[in-house]
């Protein structure tokens, strides 16, 4: 996954009036949270061939989404997007999920076959979350700052 471009927004809206202040404190919110998340994503190993460190991965992920998901807004927009964001969170450690069961499956010979289908399914998931999240940032970047 990229790296959010939400944390460059978050000086930039405190500075427009159309922000306002309640808004601008609640996408700065969102900013640092959502960085938080970024920095447990950035730090997992999905290419881990150790099933218990994706399992540890996806219990940290978890962890992030629930995190996100309780986050404390008021506006009706970024509580839409927390929850888009948080479910995309959630998705991720669900892939984790997978991709340590594939691990275990990989050395079980009679599952060998079974393998490359399980492999498509996980990698055309990956991308749909991948995808949720540009679109995520792309649509709070709109909405806090006007522009992406």
């Amino acid at each position: 996954m990229k790296n959010l471009s939400l944390v460059g927004f978050a000086a930039f809206c405190a500075l427009l009036p159309a922000c306002g202040k309640s808004k601008a404190e609640q996408c700065n919110s969102f900013v640092d949270r959502a960085t938080q998340a970024q920095k447990v994503v950035n730090s997992l190993k999905l290419d881990s061939e150790d099933a218990a460190e994706l399992e540890k991965g996806a219990a940290s992920i978890e962890a992030e989404a629930k995190a996100f998901g309780s986050l404390e807004l008021k506006d009706e927009k970024l509580i839409g997007f927390r929850t888009s964001y948080a479910a995309t969170l959630d998705s991720l450690g669900k892939i984790m999920h997978e991709l340590s069961a594939l691990q275990k499956d990989a050395k079980d010979p009679a599952k060998v076959d079974a393998l490359e289908a399980q492999t498509k399914k996980i990698d055309a998931e990956a991308d749909k979350v991948e995808k949720s999240e540009s679109d995520v940032v792309d649509q709070v970047n709109m909405y806090c700052t006007g522009s992406k």
